[in-house]
This record gives C-alpha cells, sequence and structure tokens, in this order.
C-alpha cells in the first residue's frame, strides 16, 4: 500500500496506535489517536531533537554534548535537561518540536519502499506537544514534499557539487529564514552539498531546499563537482555475486568490505531482504570490531596531520565534520554524541582517519 493511502485509511477508520516503517535498520513512527496523527519519529540522528535544535541555532554542540551526558547519567529526557541548563526556554523548546514533528513526518513520504505494522492502541508512554493533525492535510502535503525532493534530486544529483556566492552582502531582509541564512553563510566555493548537510547538522531534503530558495534569489550559483575521494565497486559484476562475495567477507570478519559490497546491492535493488538483514550484521560486527581493535569508546583522539596540510588529504565531508570536533580533549563517546551520524558510520570515518594516519589516540 502507498504510504499516503495507508495514512488515509487510519485516518478515516479513527484507528489509535503507532503506524512503524522499517527497512533494514532504519525505522519510521506516525502514532495516530483516533484518527488524528500526534505525533511522529525517526532512527535518522539528524532528525532528533538535539540536531534539529543545532540546525536552527537554538542549541551549540557542546551544549547538545552536555545535555546527552547528563541524560546518560539521570535518564530525564533531553528536552527538560537543555531548559535546565538554560539552553532553551520551555517556550522555544514547545515551538521547536512542533517543528521537528512535522519534518519528521514529511521525511517519510521520501521512503519508496518499506515493511509496516500497526500497533493497536500503542502509543508513546510521555506526550511531549499538544498536536492533534488531520492526516488529509498532511498527505496532501507530504506528496508536493516528495515530488519537490525528486525534483530537486535531478538538479543536484551529486553530494560532492560546490556553489558560490554571487554577492559579497546581503541585507537580513533577503533571508528571513535563520536555517537558510546558515547555508548562505557556508558557501564559499569549497563546501559541497555534503559539506553543508553535516555542518549545519540538517537533513539532505531540508539543505537542498535552502540551497533551491538562494540560487532562485540569484544569492548563490553552482560552481563545480568535488572529485570523489574514493574509487567506487566495479559495476559489471551481478547483484547475486556481490551478495555472495559479502556473506564471504562478513563470515570473515572482513565487516566493512562487506558492508560496501551490501550497499552496492541495495543500491540497485532497495528491495532486498537478503542485503538489508546481512547489512545489519556487518554494521553490528564492525562497532564491536573497531571498539575492540581500534578505540575504545573513552579514547581521547588528537590530529597528527597539521591543520594547514588537510587540505592536501581530500577529505569527505564526513571526514571535515569529524575531524574539525577532534580537540585533544573529547573522547570518542562525546564526539559520537554531537555527530549527525549513525553510530556505525562515524566509528568507520574516525577508523579510516586513524588508518590514513591523520588522526591518533593521545
Amino acid at each position: 500500500m502507498p504510504l499516503a493511502e495507508l495514512m488515509l485509511f487510519l485516518g478515516r477508520n479513527g484507528n489509535t496506535g503507532t503506524l512503524e516503517l522499517t527497512r533494514a535498520n532504519a525505522w519510521h513512527r506516525i502514532y495516530f489517536e483516533r484518527g488524528k496523527i500526534i505525533s511522529s519519529s525517526s532512527s535518522d540522528p539528524r532528525e532528533r531533537l538535539g540536531h534539529f535544535l543545532i540546525s536552527e541555532n537554538k542549541i551549540t554542540e557542546e551544549q547538545l554534548r552536555q545535555a546527552m551526558e547528563v541524560q546518560e547519567k539521570t535518564k530525564v529526557m533531553l528536552g527538560k535537561i537543555l531548559v535546565m541548563i538554560g539552553a532553551v526556554s520551555e517556550e522555544e523548546l514547545l515551538k521547536m518540536l512542533e517543528s521537528k514533528f512535522t519534518e519528521s513526518l514529511f521525511s517519510m513520504f521520501l521512503w519508496d519502499e518499506a515493511d509496516f505494522s500497526f500497533l493497536d492502541d500503542e502509543l508513546p508512554s510521555v506526550r511531549l506537544i499538544p498536536t492533534y493533525l488531520e492526516a488529509g492535510p498532511v498527505v496532501e502535503e507530504g506528496r508536493k514534499r516528495c515530488l519537490e525532493w525528486k525534483r530537486l534530486r535531478q538538479v543536484y544529483p551529486s553530494q560532492d557539487i560546490r556553489f558560490k556566492k554571487n554577492a559579497s552582502t546581503i541585507s537580513s531582509a533577503m533571508l528571513s529564514d535563520l536555517f537558510v541564512r546558515n547555508v548562505y553563510e557556508l558557501i564559499d566555493d569549497q563546501h559541497t552539498i555534503g559539506d553543508i548537510v553535516m555542518q549545519t547538522h540538517g537533513t539532505e531534503p531540508k539543505v537542498l531546499f535552502a540551497l533551491e530558495e538562494l540560487k532562485k534569489k540569484r544569492l548563490i550559483a553552482i560552481s563545480g563537482v568535488a572529485s570523489e575521494s574514493y574509487e567506487s565497486i566495479p559495476s559489471n559484476i551481478p547483484d547475486h555475486k556481490m551478495l555472495e562475495m559479502g556473506k564471504n567477507k562478513l563470515a570473515f570478519g572482513k565487516y566493512e568490505e562487506a558492508i560496501n559490497l551490501f550497499q552496492y546491492v541495495i543500491d540497485h535493488d532497495e528491495q532486498s531482504e537478503d542485503a538489508r538483514a546481512l547489512m545489519v550484521q556487518a554494521q553490528e560486527g564492525l562497532v564491536r570490531q573497531i571498539y575492540d581493535e581500534v578505540v575504545s569508546p573513552t579514547s581521547v583522539l588528537q590530529l597528527k596531520t597539521p591543520m594547514d596540510a588537510l587540505a592536501k588529504e581530500k577529505l569527505n565531508s564526513h571526514e571535515t565534520f569529524i575531524v574539525a570536533r577532534i580537540n585533544g580533549r573529547w573522547d570518542v563517546t562525546a564526539i559520537l554524541r554531537i555527530t549527525p551520524l549513525p553510530e556505525v558510520d562515524a566509528l568507520r570515518v574516525i577508523k579510516r582517519l586513524i588508518d590514513r594516519n591523520i588522526v591518533s589516540l593521545v
């Protein structure tokens, strides 16, 4: 069933419960109460409250790190901690929760394929915002955003695209949206789309919408495409052979190579349940392996390569983000707390930086 029809069906029937969409180890959830949408959530780190607040300039990475450290010790909800330490007011938090809710909700329409289930009468134990949305208008807006997103993906097919500014100064009235302004400030003919996604803690759709607005206002223009940092897997090998190669790598504990092979299959066949299930195994194995053999959660990292020499290293957007957060004080856990990447992806970056002798342990 298309997601739109499924949501409309639950709305018309007045159902109460949780609609869960799953794809490998990723998930989206929509919560219904008597047919009305009351909340949503996602496994995507960028859609979590902390990263959303950073993207909206409400808190800093340091405040998020401190709040998450307190949360792990006290189990108090992150939003309440941020209010307690004075990072945001209760009024600001409520407004941000409502915005995050709608962003997370509309992002679900970007999934073309997923497994779904409806859990009758299961709702979150804590109700954060008193919201009741009709399914019809949500579906209509979701469809519009999905079409626009697909159009933008054709306009900007690569995350390696760079932009330049057309004007040195602009008035505040030209950019009333704070996130769009933040994106504009990062335009320097060097940062790629991938860099901007990471640096703003935003989602790719959110960044592309901002770039398109800036381009329509003639404030920026495409200046080029960054060169790829890594060779891709040869494309002349059939998917089923890639899957078998991945299984062999997995059996011998070569998790990173297995992940690359399974990702190749998934990119060609999103419905490959075998590839997605094996991907989860490989990712879990790699996390264990990195913690056992490379770094521990309490390992403190330091840069071995001087900052002025890093430009020659051809770092990708994820590596650039991690490198900028290595200060000789934060341990691996602290860096993971403020990184808008899944744990396995962030650890892969750290391992690569160590392997390339860019980073070492203190």
